[in-house]
């Protein structure tokens, strides 16, 4: 797991996280980039990549273990797959915004 600070601090991670710290605010998809990249050229070292911007809350603790599980039962869906919980702190009872792989299997968001 790597936490990119998009011009921002990082904050107190766990051990074990990996933590990179950008002078400048390379916008959103330069942040991503930067952490798609802490995993090997165009992220070769990676299985699964699930983006947190600093907007939005996980609904769940182990959001990430339920996307690993649903791609190791269908792997086939790991190349057209995204999750957005977008839940903000600002707005907690706002409805939480879905998505789900591959997107012909599930409604729009709502």
């Amino acid at each position: 797991m790597v936490v990119v600070g998009n011009g921002a601090p990082v904050p107190e991670v766990p051990e074990g996280v990996r933590t990179i710290e950008l002078p400048e605010n390379l916008g959103i998809p330069g942040g991503r980039n930067v952490g798609i990249e802490a995993f090997g050229p165009g992220g070769t070292d990676l299985d699964i990549l699930l983006f947190l911007d600093d907007d939005g809350l996980l609904a769940h603790t182990d959001t990430a273990e339920l996307c690993r599980a649903a791609f190791e039962a269908d792997p086939s869906s790991a190349s057209s797959a995204s999750a957005s919980p977008t839940r903000t702190p600002a707005s907690p009872s706002a409805a939480t915004s879905r998505a789900c792989a591959p997107r012909t299997r599930c409604a729009p968001p709502a």
